[in-house]
């Protein structure tokens, strides 16, 4: 029996969604002294990487990083979990008074689909994606499950991570 392409996609986007597969996190390295390879520690500086925007326009994480703090989430949009999480991210940041950079990263494939969310979308924040893996350090933050939340401060340290649904976002964030 042969399996479509598109069925063993759904397949590994399931078990990506669902925490039982995880992405490889040893990437080629692009910066001059990057942190060390695997989970970032307490402090660390955020590894800069480059992905789209949903006008095909090229992004830089590091471009963010202009005195508030960041909180990157990546994100799928067949993942149940992942758009339950968005109205609490879009009521965190009116409760912070838009105090912080949410940037939400999606690991899905499918243009269409990611152009349609977010210009349908009212969300405030900025949508990222890279479908044809043109660019590979953003696969340096390891992934166990979506979303996942990593938060930076304003200067660019790592702070803390968090993985799968957070109904407690307010108290994830509450060092803004």
């Amino acid at each position: 029996m042969q399996l479509s392409m598109k069925y063993l996609q759904f397949i590994l986007l399931y078990l990506l969604c669902n925490g039982l597969y995880a992405q490889p996190s040893i990437m080629p390295i692009t910066e001059p002294t990057p942190p060390p390879l695997g989970e970032l520690q307490l402090g660390d500086r955020f590894i800069n990487f480059k992905a789209f925007d949903v006008n095909q326009n090229e992004f830089e994480f590091s471009s963010v990083f202009d005195g508030k703090p960041v909180l990157l989430v990546f994100s799928s949009l067949y993942c149940h979990w992942c758009t339950e999480t968005l109205p609490l991210l879009e009521q965190l940041q009116q409760d912070k008074d838009n105090r912080f950079h949410l940037i939400l990263f999606y690991v899905d494939d499918e243009q269409d689909a990611h152009a349609d969310f977010a210009q349908k979308s009212s969300y405030p924040w900025i949508s990222v994606w890279d479908p044809t893996r043109a660019f590979t350090d953003y696969m340096r933050y390891p992934l166990q499950a979506t979303p996942t939340f990593y938060l930076f401060d304003a200067t660019g340290k790592f702070m803390s991570k968090r993985e799968g649904y957070q109904q407690d976002l307010k108290e994830f964030m509450e060092h803004l």
